[in-house]
């Protein structure tokens, strides 16, 4: 069944972006949405980082040839949007000039907002054609920065204004109210670089662009940018006059040069450089909009690099050999974990890193490499460099080193864990190697800091470090010196980002890493609490600056070694810390209470009073410092870090919070920490979201009432994360989540019902999680129906006593079966109308395709797991005595007056309307499937203990035959519920009717009815589901019998229908009917074609008429109505259910051949000529071949599976499952059609001829399971053991009678006996180059007459190749040698045509 929630209805390169303005005004990304191949990225921001910034990026490195990107912005008020690239857009050739590639952006600006758009140039290369569209529409103060430039192409590929076309236009529309109908157009700037439209003096466009390698436009508008709107403008005001001359003289203008100001000598460099690069720009207000043009021979003409050297052109790329394989390390591990800085860091450190380039090779040859000694681990191997972990966020910096291809493979990454280095001392070995508790290691430490502070301290830092993988320490200076802090980790970090050591024991899954986090936390909570019950806490602040100005600076670090084990530190005396505020609350508030009863005493005591009250008092100090230290760390740590790009990091945090919430709901239940669990709902790791909502479930559990304002915010998102989730654990944790705000009333109506609806949803985990909150809608329900039927007192008068037996007399759970049927129709309802989703069944599916279970529906997918969880469903019975009571009369009342009333008040509550029986028929059929099933195993079970014991599933089938005939009498007239309940039939057990005989008569009302709607409807539905039934009980003999004769009086029926016709008209005469007259005899036809396919209607379609007006078998009138499917006039009324007609013909007529061979297929008979039974002819051979190949084709390119040699007018790869299996159906049914003609020796396989056809089909036999399965037919050897029983069945003179053989079945037939008795010439195809797929190469040889051979002889196998033949070989050498008969190898696994 189809997902009933609608798919993303986003086409090929659309994107969508919404920002609106967040608390503190930060701005947060609303929706973010793109499909390929735009690319959107947004990397994680410092906190003072006001405005959203995302990367606009393409899938392959840029636009290939008619790629379509249309991207919305929509920008709220006060939110701010910066848009970059991470490189230049590279546009690639098109195909064809006139394939062009587009880019359309739309942004809509609100009142204040704000949009930076300042992408890399584009780039587009030879032979390309781009056209870009970007349109603003800004309301009153909004601002916009818009940049659009284009260079000439890839310079160092000799490219300059090569490509085809280049078109940009950029419109700036002013918006009144936010409406674009009242829009004003400030700005519209197009160009246009037109290869083939240059100037007819100009040959070419790269002549026109004299010179300029770059050209582009900047436009400024609104308040933000009004002062550089202000200052291009000045500036342009400021330029020399063009063909201005400086007259005065050089000592003048040294003069001049002494006497000008900072901004003018900044200004008389700027003109300097622009003339020496050849910078050309103008400037010119429009319409309050500042536009800039400018241009450039080179990108980077104009600028300076920080250190002052000259930048040089790009030289042309030579592949060299390189020298050696080895790298320097730090090439790879520069800037390890720089992926966590801004943009904006990570440009000025790249920056830095190539200014300083030059300087550190001059500085390498005097450096003497660090030796390192090795680990005990690593002295037997050579230590490989670990390689550079690919960034999340921007371009990693590229190493000059690597001029390698193809992909290296991955090194192991190098190990080093602080746990295996035992050489340590210190605080270190104490916590990881002592084995003593964390209280005791903490209490060691603290005696060492009451001795020798600093020495401490620094022991302190340095077990930081170690936890870190780090084996630099600190000193006692460093400590001492607490303001260098910032630069002393700076220093050990590059120090450690040069060992390029990539994991830490944090992450390791070594096993001695195991309970390396646990000692690690364990220590410094235990620390926290020592600190505490020894006032150091409180009395040595120094102490706790000192620490946490390390953890702090630690934790801000780009290495994620040095940030993660940092985190990890702080959270642990975070926890500390609010472990001990609990504890001074509840010291606080003890004494409170004393100190109010020594108050209220007569006789109180001042001293004891006094002493408390400065207990008090120095309680209350403690615990705002207690509080400060703890807001100090949130604010320095927490804040930055729950929104670290590590995902491991993110979730601590999340963890950590939820924890603090829990233990000190006095201080963090406040909004300002609430909230950082809510922004984190939509982070984008599904772990992180997960524990957000394992916290917020525990919270709200508890404080749900409290936190109102938070629920009310973050609901929303709440559901959509239980609805639209892309996680399904995370899905099912969100609905737990909202099964609480439902128990506590904060769920709104709407919400409600779009929870209830998973109950349709296609994950079966999402269906059980919600089927509480279902049970709980339903609950509901019937509360409110009790209630509407006047109250508890009401409904036991109006029911009475329930007895346990009595299913179909009213009772009570009538009315939750009444609340059930109304709110899954309500759901399913609600859906259909916002889906508009397609019929399950659809009807060239439903038809066509064997049903071998039932199909999945939305209902079957809700009974599933209601089964489970509802007792009325459970309890089948008693909905079919739900849906088999009349509810419009009841005889259960004694007087007339009570009767009507109650009869009244009984239909009002619990009536099914609408699609309610429907949709209880559906529950009713899950149900019996589910508690037959589970009846069936639990017998078993119990048999296996006890054999006399068990027979529930005997009792259930005896009763479900009986009540199917009474439900289809109810509902069987309408097709849809008769569908339903002719499906109940399926879940039948039959064999218990063969156990249990006296209650054959049961099975036989059942086969009454059945054939009754088989009799009354037409519907395909209807026949489909009664045929499977029929079908189902033949499966069992001694039903058998019983079944046929049911089956003869529908045979009985519809062909005297069909002979009512024959007397009427001619059936070969197309059109002579009405469609009304055409309509019926199509369900004639279909009814015929229905039974064929049941058992053998051999005898029955060959019995000739007993009527004069009417005497020729059935058969003749199905092979007569065949030729009405000659076309010679077209008429759009008539020949759709013509054709219709005839297909049902043609389907009855196939039915009937296929029973035919059982029976001498060799016989001379009146249909003999329709029967291929001899080797088909060339002609047809070639065109069986093209058919099959046709077919093949086209399920490969379903399945997206590539054949040797695609045809070059292929059709488009189909994506519908519905397509897929139905051509998947038309390869199989035609391949096993001629397998099985092959199995009946119709065609004959003669050496080296006839085995043509088989070879062909049996080549691309590995295109699906089932083909695969088919084609396992032509296996020889299965061939072979056939031949051979029918051989030994000839020898015995067993199975040699002509005639009518007993219990005729597809499949169980004899051998043909006498295949080329009658064949004058024996025809074959030979076929050059081994390619049997195209017409053109078939060539036809027509051989002489072979002398007959005896039936069944050894000679006769080897022509049939079914034996071994020992010159086999030798004769297809001479065959192929002599006149080139194709001799492909069977085993070939090539997929060929």
């Amino acid at each position: 069944m189809k997902s009933p929630f609608p798919k993303s209805s986003s086409a090929d390169g659309e994107g969508h972006i919404v920002v609106r303005c967040l608390p503190q005004g930060i701005s947060g990304l609303e929706t973010f949405t793109y499909q390929y191949p735009l690319k959107l990225i947004t990397p994680m921001r410092p906190s003072e980082t006001k405005s959203a910034l995302v990367f606009l990026l393409s899938y392959g490195g840029g636009l290939v040839g008619g790629d379509k990107v249309d991207l919305s912005i929509d920008i709220k008020a006060g939110a701010r949007l910066s848009l970059a690239t991470q490189g230049h857009t590279k546009i690639f050739k098109s195909p064809a000039p006139d394939v062009v590639t587009r880019q359309t952006m739309r942004v809509n600006l609100a009142a204040d907002a704000a949009l930076c758009l300042l992408p890399d140039p584009v780039q587009p290369f030879e032979g390309s054609n781009y056209e870009q569209i970007q349109t603003f529409k800004m309301a009153r103060n909004a601002s916009l920065c818009l940049l659009d430039w284009v260079t000439q192409g890839r310079s160092a590929r000799g490219e300059n204004w090569s490509f085809v076309k280049w078109v940009g236009r950029n419109e700036v529309w002013s918006v009144a109210n936010g409406t674009a109908a009242s829009g004003r157009l400030l700005v519209r700037d197009a160009v246009i670089l037109d290869s083939k439209r240059s100037h007819a003096q100009l040959p070419s466009l790269r002549d026109s662009m004299h010179g300029l390698g770059i050209m582009g436009t900047l436009v400024l508008r609104g308040p933000l940018m009004k002062a550089l709107g202000e200052f291009f403008l000045a500036e342009f005001a400021a330029l020399p006059r063009l063909g201005a001359r400086n007259w005065h003289s050089d000592d003048a203008n040294k003069e001049s040069e002494v006497l000008l100001s900072p901004r003018e000598k900044w200004r008389a460099g700027r003109l300097q450089m622009e003339k020496e690069s050849k910078v050309l720009w103008s400037a010119a207000s429009v319409r309050g909009c500042v536009v800039v043009k400018f241009g450039s021979p080179e990108v980077e003409a104009g600028s300076a690099r920080r250190s002052g050297r000259v930048t040089k052109a790009p030289a042309k790329f030579t592949p060299d050999a390189p020298a050696s394989s080895k790298r320097k390390r730090n090439a790879d591990h520069d800037n390890e974990d720089a992926e966590n800085e801004s943009p904006d860091e990570l440009d000025d450190a790249s920056d830095a890193n190539d200014d300083d380039a030059d300087d550190s090779a001059a500085e390498a040859p005097q450096r003497a490499p660090k030796k390192k000694k090795p680990s005990v681990s690593q002295s037997g191997k050579s230590r490989k460099p670990a390689t550079k972990k690919p960034k999340i966020n921007g371009d990693a910096p590229s190493s000059a080193f690597n001029h390698t291809a193809q992909l290296p493979s991955r090194p192991k990454k190098t190990v080093r864990l602080a746990l295996a280095q035992h050489e340590q001392e210190g605080l270190y070995a104490d916590i990881f190697a002592s084995g003593d508790s964390s209280d005791k290691v903490a209490t060691e430490w603290y005696h060492k800091y009451q001795a020798d502070d600093t020495a401490a301290v620094t022991d302190l830092v340095n077990c930081i470090l170690l936890s870190a993988g780090c084996d630099q320490q600190v000193t006692h200076d460093d400590i001492r010196d607490p303001e260098n802090c910032s630069n002393r980790l700076a220093d050990l970090q590059n120090v450690y980002t040069e060992e390029g050591i990539t994991d830490y024991p944090l992450i390791s899954r070594a096993k001695s890493s195991k309970s390396f986090r646990d000692l690690l936390v364990g220590f410094f909570r235990s620390l926290v609490t020592v600190l505490h019950e020894t006032d150091v806490l409180y009395k040595d602040s120094a102490l706790m600056e000192n620490i946490a100005r390390w953890v702090a600076s630690m934790s801000s670090s780009t290495l994620r070694p040095f940030r993660h084990t940092a985190t990890t530190v702080a959270l642990a005396m975070e926890a500390a810390l609010v472990e001990v505020a609990k504890k001074l609350d509840d010291r606080i508030t003890k004494m409170t209470q004393q100190v109010d009863a020594e108050k209220s005493r007569k006789g109180k005591n001042k001293d004891r009073l006094a002493v408390i009250q400065q207990n008090l008092e120095e309680a209350e100090q403690n615990r705002q410092l207690c509080q400060d230290q703890i807001a100090d760390f949130f604010e320095t740590v927490f804040v930055h870090r729950y929104r670290d790009i590590d995902a491991k990091i993110r979730t601590e945090c999340v963890e950590a919070l939820g924890t603090w919430i829990w233990n000190l709901p006095t201080f963090f239940m406040e909004p300002e920490y609430l909230r950082y669990l809510g922004w984190m709902l939509s982070d984008i790791t599904p772990q992180t979201r997960h524990e957000v909502l394992k916290q917020l479930a525990r919270i709200l559990k508890r404080d749900a009432e409290k936190l109102g304002h938070f629920i009310d915010r973050f609901r929303p998102r709440l559901v959509e994360m239980a609805t639209k989730d892309a996680d399904v654990s995370v899905r099912v944790s969100a609905i737990s989540l909202i099964q609480i705000l439902k128990e506590t009333g904060m769920l709104e109506p709407d919400e409600i019902d779009s929870i209830g609806r998973l109950i349709f949803d296609g994950e079966l985990r999402v269906r059980r999680a919600v089927i509480d909150f279902f049970a709980g809608c339903v609950n509901d329900s019937i509360e409110t129906k009790i209630e509407e039927m006047g109250g508890a007192d009401a409904v036991d008068e109006l029911f009475g006593d329930d007895e346990d037996d009595d299913y179909f007399s009213p009772r009570r759970d009538w009315i939750s079966i009444k609340c059930l049927a109304e709110l899954l129709v309500a759901y399913d309802t609600q859906l259909e109308e916002e889906n508009q989703t397609l019929p399950v069944r659809g009807l060239d599916i439903a038809t066509e395709v064997v049903q071998a279970v039932a199909p999945e529906t939305r209902i079957s997918f809700a009974s599933q797991v209601l089964y489970e969880k509802i007792d009325q469903v459970k309890n089948w019975e008693l909905l079919s005595g739900y849906l088999l009571y009349d509810h419009t009369t009841s005889t259960k009342s004694k007087s007339a007056s009570k009767r009507t009333s109650n009869e009244t008040a009984l239909k009002n509550a619990v009536a099914p309307e609408g699609r309610e029986e429907s949709v209880l028929l559906e529950v009713l059929a899950s149900a019996v499937r589910l508690s037959l099933a589970s009846a069936s195993e639990g017998d078993r079970s119990r048999r296996k203990q006890r054999p006399d014991a068990g027979d529930g599933a005997e009792d259930s089938a005896v009763h479900l035959a009986g009540i199917i005939p009474r439900l289809l009498n109810k509902y069987g007239a309408d097709a849809s519920t008769a569908v339903i309940v002719l499906r109940l039939e399926h879940s039948l057990p039959l064999d218990v009717f063969q156990q249990l005989r006296q209650d054959s008569t049961t099975y036989s009302r059942l086969l009454d009815e059945i054939c009754t709607q088989f009799d009354r409807h037409v519907d395909r539905g209807v026949l489909a589901e009664a045929t499977a039934a029929l079908l189902h009980a033949r499966k069992y003999d001694e039903l058998e019998e019983m079944t046929d004769s049911k089956i003869s009086e529908l045979w009985e029926t519809v062909i005297n229908a069909l002979r009512q016709f024959d007397k009427a008209q001619e059936l070969g005469g197309r059109g002579n009917m009405d469609p009304a007259a055409i309509t019926q005899f199509g369900n004639i036809l279909l009814k015929i074609s229905k039974l064929s396919s049941i058992a053998d209607c051999i005898e029955v379609l060959e019995a000739p008429g007993t009527s004069p007006d009417s005497p020729e078998p059935v058969i003749n009138l199905l092979i007569h109505t065949i030729a009405r499917g000659k076309l010679d006039l077209v008429d759009e009324a008539l020949d759709d259910l013509e054709d219709e007609a005839v297909s049902y013909a043609i389907q009855a007529t196939n039915f009937y051949f296929l029973w035919k061979p059982s029976s001498n297929p060799h016989d001379e008979h009146e249909y003999h000529h329709l029967l291929p039974y001899s080797t088909p002819s060339p002609g047809l051979t070639n065109e069986l071949i093209e058919i099959y190949s046709a077919a093949e084709r086209a399920y490969a390119r379903c399945l997206k599976r590539a054949l040797a040699e695609p045809a070059e007018d292929e059709d488009p790869l189909a994506a519908a499952k519905g397509k897929e299996l139905k051509l998947e159906r038309t390869l199989c049914e035609l391949a096993g059609s001629w397998c099985w003609r092959f199995w009946q020796g119709w065609w004959i396989v003669r050496r080296g001829r006839g085995g043509r056809l088989r070879r062909r089909m049996r080549r691309n036999g590995e295109v699906g399971a089932n083909l695969k399965e088919t084609l396992g037919y032509l296996d020889e050897g299965r061939l072979k053991e056939r031949v051979e029983a029918a051989v030994k069945a000839g020898a015995t003179g067993a199975g040699r009678k002509k005639g009518k053989a007993k219990g005729r079945k597809v499949g169980v037939t004899g051998v043909a006996k006498e295949g080329l008795k009658k064949a004058a010439l024996s025809e074959e195809i030979v076929v050059e180059g081994d390619d049997e797929s195209e017409l053109s190469e078939i060539e036809l040889e027509i051989e002489e007459a072979e002398p007959e051979v005896e039936e069944g002889s050894v000679e006769d196998l080897r022509q049939r190749e079914l034996l071994d033949d020992p010159i086999e070989e030798d004769i297809e050498e001479e065959e192929g040698n002599g006149d080139g008969v194709d001799k492909m190898d069977e085993d070939e696994s090539v997929l060929g045509d």
